[in-house]
Formats: structure tokens, sequence, C-alpha cells
């Protein structure tokens, strides 16, 4: 009986893990999808590729926000929080690793 409580625990932590999972993963997907439009305009494609695109890129999106719904409000919440406290310190970070433009390196 014991073990069986150790195994439900396990259980809930790994679905809370994997639904963390979903969060962390799935919204910067779905903002890189959202950014399919603009480079497609950009980069001239044929309108019936575009559309073709377009009607994919909607669905994988609507498919994504599903995804962040099943995941729940917990996961939903806790992969705000581990995004948002990941953009600090990636804006701490990045100054030190982003090339410095050429006018800066000439001087």
């Amino acid at each position: 009986a014991a073990n069986r409580g150790w195994a439900e625990a396990a259980g809930k932590q790994f679905a809370a893990l994997v639904n963390l999972a979903v969060v962390t993963n799935v919204v910067p997907y779905i903002v890189a999808l959202s950014a399919l439009f603009v480079m497609m305009r950009d980069a001239k494609v044929e309108p019936g590729v575009f559309k073709r695109n377009a009607v994919i890129a909607v669905i994988a999106m609507l498919y994504s926000v599903f995804a962040l719904y099943a995941s729940g409000k917990d996961a939903v919440m806790g992969g705000m929080l581990v995004m948002g406290i990941g953009y600090i310190i990636y804006g701490f970070i990045a100054p030190r690793v982003v090339a410095a433009p050429a006018a800066v390196r000439k001087a």
C-alpha cells in the first residue's frame, strides 16, 4: 500500500512536469508561427502557397491553444513564471553575447 502512494505521487509529479513542458514549449511556438505570415508576405509568396500555409498555421495555432488549455491553469501559471524569469535572465546575459555593432568595433 505504501508503494502505491509513492507511485501515485510520482505519477502526479510527472504529469505536472509534462504539462509545464508543454506550456514552456508551445507559447514560443505560437509566437514563431505567427511570424510566418509576415515572412511569407516579405518573401512575396505566391497566393496559393500563402493560403495553404496560412490554413495550416491557423490549424496549428488552434491546436496549440487547445494544448495550453488542456494543460490546466496551474501549468500555464507555472509556465509563465518560468518563462518570465527566463526572459529576465536573458535580458542580463544577452548584452554579453550579442556581437557589438560595426561602429563600436572600429573605435
